[in-house]
């Protein structure tokens, strides 16, 4: 069976390659995500997961700063999956498993030589047909990680593969597909579009018994519980702007910190943690140290991109003649150029409604910083005071 001709899976430019990726990176995340799930590989990945896990899980915070030690299981207990959001998910990865299906068999039926167009159909079948499934055998009041990345990669190689075909059609003059494949397409985009929105729009965490829901986003910091979009873009914080925008804040107006930030769930988990005290520090400051090496080594990426696709731009328009490959290449590295001044730099929107991920990586910096210097604090004033006779 011959993949695309022999074409290299390197050859963007083949509206067939481009199918296939599309194809098989979804396909590889859900076998990558059912193998994880086989004995004993779940015991290496826990391992392996050790340095980039959060020391002090929401639940584990509250539990510990509400002296519950069973705060997790309850939390678990007393939330309940909404019907509808099952159903959703259920039915339009259902019908989209279906859908892919029916290509898949058409597309070996009138070309029977092609074996690899109804293979690729099929595979993106059973992506969808594991996320038909994943709702009902596991549903979770918060967000689901391996649908959020199934989705997402879905939604994104379905935007590539279509814009692939308006620039075939562009540049080398190919024919757009037929209205009954076109349908399809838009059909199938709508369709995980919807899906993400849904997944985007489910919370991060779910309050305890403890935490008064009516009470969040007044005097309970809102980060901890808002969904996904929410968090992307920081939208939790807008009414605590709203709020000082015309008055002037009272430290009653302000929320307390997350209990992730408080210092009492942070004293007892890292004075239970054993080991040399640099030891304790970095396993409860690894995915911090980690996340700001990224992010650092992003913002560089960043920053050396905008120089680098006006080059490119110049170079696409640079020459003779109107030729439509160079200005569709122009095109394309004028919306990367932007997408990276995006991700780069944080919009001035009015009323900051909308913030960039630079805020968010801001504040994550400011929320490391903060962790490490409480833990390093209590780890370095535990013994005096126990010598001493404080409690």
């Amino acid at each position: 069976m011959a993949v695309c001709s022999g074409a290299s899976w390197t050859s963007l430019e083949d509206a067939c390659v481009r199918a296939s990726w599309a194809a098989v990176l979804p396909f590889a995340f859900v076998g990558l995500v059912l193998v994880s799930a086989v004995p004993p590989i779940p015991a290496l990945l826990r391992f392996l997961r050790k340095p980039f896990t959060n020391f002090l899980p929401l639940p584990e915070a509250e539990a510990l700063l509400y002296g519950d030690g069973n705060g997790g299981e309850e939390r678990e207990g007393e939330n309940v999956v909404p019907l509808w959001r099952t159903l959703i998910l259920s039915a339009v990865s259902l019908i989209e498993c279906l859908l892919w299906l029916g290509i898949g068999c058409y597309s070996l039926i009138i070309s029977p030589e092609d074996t690899w167009n109804g293979v690729r159909d099929f595979l993106i079948a059973v992506t969808w047909f594991y996320a038909a499934l994943r709702p009902i055998v596991r549903p979770t009041a918060t967000v689901p990680r391996d649908l959020f990345v199934l989705f997402a990669l879905h939604l994104l190689l379905g935007v590539v593969t279509s814009i692939g075909h308006v620039y075939d059609h562009y540049v080398y003059g190919i024919s757009l597909p037929s209205l009954p494949v076109t349908a399809v397409y838009a059909v199938n985009l709508l369709a995980v579009a919807g899906a993400f929105l849904v997944v985007v729009n489910m919370p991060l965490g779910i309050p305890s018994k403890h935490v008064k829901k009516e009470e969040i986003g007044k005097s309970v910091s809102p980060e901890d519980y808002t969904t996904v979009w929410g968090w992307m873009s920081f939208r939790w914080v807008v009414p605590l702007l709203d709020r000082g925008m015309y008055n002037t804040l009272n430290e009653s107006d302000v929320w307390s910190l997350s209990p992730t930030m408080q210092a009492r769930p942070l004293h007892i988990k890292f004075s239970r943690s054993t080991g040399k005290l640099l030891k304790r520090i970095f396993k409860a400051n690894s995915l911090d140290l980690l996340l700001d090496f990224t992010l650092t080594y992003v913002s560089i990426v960043f920053n050396y991109a905008g120089p680098f696709f006006l080059k490119r731009i110049l170079d696409a328009l640079d020459g003779s003649g109107r030729d439509p490959e160079k200005r569709a290449l122009a095109f394309v590295y004028a919306f990367l150029a932007f997408a990276s001044s995006l991700c780069k730099v944080s919009p001035g929107v009015p009323r900051m409604r909308m913030m960039s991920m630079l805020g968010r990586v801001v504040a994550e910096t400011f929320r490391s910083r903060s962790r490490k210097r409480t833990s390093t604090i209590c780890g370095s004033a535990a013994a005096p005071l126990r010598a001493s006779g404080w409690s």
